[in-house]
């Protein structure tokens, strides 16, 4: 994956999942550090301890031994440590002299009188005190560490030696125990710390969830400014946003007032033109009329979408669509008697973002456009879309003669004026056309089920009033 890839994963990723996987990653680290660190420590202390315990056990060992009256060494030590009984335990004591240490004067129970294994060459030398300690591999027990300790008893001149040797496997298994009770405790930890990290993060970013909340309410229209209590790294980008909104109202205002005031300065020249042009009896005069009379259409349909483009920015602009079908079709079976129309309605709570008026025009031009062509019947529909749970589709289809497939893929180029086409038709999907693409959504042509035109108009929803109920139909005549 190329860097940029790289940059635009993590950009997209969620807040609270970046801030637990760096908040995890850091535990991790001072985890493992910190276990690092106690388990180095406790093992100096367990080494230390293990050499102060020979040291301990040699001193024993010298307490109760002294030199009888033959010169003999007398004294039986018992150290309370039932290793130094067990055979091959790695654990054991011998008193010897210090010019023949492999003769044995006194020694632990587990001993042969016959065994003692010779100091590596490499063992270091004694101290000032006399004192040294080493490990060594003994064939059968493993490693253990020697101490050594040359003094004389008594007032005697013969220059004694005491050995006291520990199995080193003791101290790994005690460093061992301690390093998998440590990994234990800290996964356990490092679970319980990365699920309260999560909560916290969750917690810590719930006035986020406010905000997208009050944005929703804001683009469904029940709301005119981003409200609420925010905190105060919030509150600038909340206080911006309503800042933008009334400057984007402003602009729109303007704009629009502008484009009507450009267009009420030309209606008045044209207008009379257009009567200087009735009044002469000259035949030229008849093309100036007409296209007097086309420049003040194109005014008109201009200054509409310009007031379309102006409420579309009007966001809080929330419109009930069913009762608005179902007053328009009671107009349009007055209009048309001979025509039955029929509303199935599967989003009865439907809202339509935007004007009440805007969505009176789509409907009153389609049911209008094909009543004129029906031969009896007209079907409406309104359901929400299934692919984009932010539009509502209204659909008006008819049994007149319809278009082809062709003129249908040429009404619905863009740049393309309807009023191009056949009268009567052209002007009607026009403006409904535009509109839908003021609210950028779009209008679909395709043969109806029943031989004529199906006219789908897809429009921004503003969610609904309540839970939908389930489908229902209503018949107007």
């Amino acid at each position: 994956m190329t860097k940029g890839g790289e940059t635009q994963t993590v950009g997209s990723m969620s807040l609270a999942l970046r801030l637990t996987l760096f908040i995890g990653m850091w535990l991790a680290v001072a985890l493992i550090l910190t276990g690092l660190v106690l388990s180095a420590l406790f093992a100096a202390n367990a080494r230390n301890n293990f050499r102060d315990l020979l040291q301990a056990h040699a001193l024993n060992i010298i307490a109760v031994i002294n030199v009888g009256d033959d010169g003999q060494l007398n004294g039986l030590p018992d150290l309370g440590d039932p290793r130094f009984r067990q055979p091959l335990s790695g654990w054991y004591w011998a008193v010897s002299k210090a010019n023949s240490s492999d003769v044995l004067l006194l020694r632990s129970p587990n001993l042969p009188d016959t065994f003692l294994e010779t100091a590596p060459v490499a063992a270091p030398p004694f101290d000032d005190r006399f004192s040294r300690s080493y490990r060594m591999d003994v064939a059968g027990i493993g490693m253990i560490r020697r101490l050594e300790n040359q003094l004389y008893f008594g007032e005697g001149d013969e220059l004694y030696q005491v050995l006291v040797a520990g199995n080193v496997a003791d101290v790994s298994e005690a460093i061992f125990e301690f390093n998998s009770r440590l990994i234990a405790a800290f996964t356990v930890l490092a679970i319980i710390s990365s699920i309260a990290s999560w909560f916290i993060v969750r917690l810590g970013l719930r006035p986020l969830n406010r905000t997208t909340t009050a944005l929703a309410a804001l683009r469904e229209g029940r709301s005119e400014t981003v409200e609420g209590p925010f905190p105060a790294e919030v509150a600038p980008l909340t206080k911006e946003l309503n800042a933008l909104l009334d400057a984007n109202a402003s602009v729109l205002e303007r704009a629009r007032t502008q484009v009507g005031n450009l267009a009420h300065a030309l209606k008045t020249p044209l207008a009379v033109l257009k009567n200087e042009a009735e009044a002469s009896k000259a035949p030229e005069m008849q093309l100036v009329s007409q296209q007097v009379e086309a420049m003040t259409n194109q005014i008109g349909t201009y200054l509409e979408r310009a007031n379309i483009a102006a409420q579309r920015g009007v966001i809080n602009s929330r419109t009930p669509v069913g009762p608005l079908v179902e007053r328009i079709v009671s107009v349009m079976g007055k209009l048309f008697p001979d025509t039955n129309f029929t509303v199935t309605n599967e989003a009865p709570q439907a809202l339509f973002r935007g004007e009440e008026q805007d969505l009176e025009e789509v409907l009153g031009n389609l049911l209008e456009n094909a009543a004129r062509f029906a031969d009896r019947l007209v079907e409406i529909s309104v359901s929400p879309h299934h692919k984009d749970n932010g539009q509502i589709i209204l659909s008006v289809e008819d049994d007149g003669p319809g278009m082809t497939d062709d003129e249908m893929s040429e009404a619905t180029a863009r740049g393309k004026r309807f009023d191009e086409l056949s009268a009567g038709s052209g002007l009607g999907l026009s403006i409904v056309r535009d509109i839908a693409l003021e609210y950028r959504g779009s209008l679909s042509l395709s043969r109806s089920t029943n031989g004529g035109l199906r006219a789908a108009v897809f429009l921004p929803s503003a969610g609904v009033t309540k839970p939908p109920e389930t489908s229902h139909s209503k018949k107007a005549g």
